[in-house]
């Protein structure tokens, strides 16, 4: 969930509302734009985040869980303004969630190379045989045409594919990345705008 900016008095507050309103229980947000990392509570909703250390508010991405679900949070790593992971214990074993923001299409090829690096190395740091999921702002956009044998993409999409999309499905295809999934709502399927999309990453489940 693009928040474009939580760096206003007040916003954090307005977002726990709409949360608490939509029974939102984990939300991945970027370019929330705080500072530094740390955890705070706000209402019904615990906001852990990784920021900026230069004093700019740029970027920024966050976990947003419900207060009551926190005690389930073994640890939480801020990796850079651009990526964030988090790991669950679950009925049935553990959950590792990493929020992520790409740089946008017009971004420099070495600062989208470097951050596809690190997602790579952070999906390689969660728990072998955990449940991985990426809530992410990829930049990229699916497109709607689909390549026989193709085992990354759902069956919805839009628009016309960019530079950004070649990154995701190169890292959806890599070695890491095995039986990953792009999970794109289909129109009508959920309450939330289109622009709510997830990526699920799963290794051995």
């Amino acid at each position: 969930m693009n928040t474009q900016t939580l760096s206003f008095t007040g916003a954090a507050t307005l977002l726990d509302q709409e949360l608490h309103r939509w029974n939102i229980q984990v939300a991945g947000l970027q370019e929330v734009r705080w500072l530094d990392s740390r955890e705070v509570s706000i209402g019904d909703t615990a906001f852990i985040w990784s920021g900026r250390n230069d004093g700019k508010h740029q970027e920024g991405v966050a976990l947003a869980v419900q207060r009551k679900l926190m005690s389930a949070c073994i640890s939480w790593t801020p990796i850079n303004e651009r990526l964030l992971r988090a790991r669950f214990r679950h009925a049935t074993g553990f959950l590792s969630l990493i929020v992520a923001y790409a740089p946008t299409e017009n971004a420099d090829t070495s600062v989208k190379e470097q951050f596809y690096a690190d997602l790579e190395v952070a999906i390689a740091q969660c728990g072998k045989n955990d449940l991985k999921v990426i809530l992410g702002d990829f930049n990229a956009v699916t497109g709607s045409s689909r390549i026989q044998g193709d085992t990354a993409l759902g069956p919805w999409g839009s628009g016309t594919p960019n530079v950004n999309t070649d990154l995701l499905l190169s890292l959806c295809t890599g070695a890491s990345s095995q039986h990953c999934r792009i999970l794109v709502p289909e129109k009508g399927y959920s309450p939330l705008p289109l622009d709510f999309q997830r990526w699920a990453h799963s290794e051995g489940d």
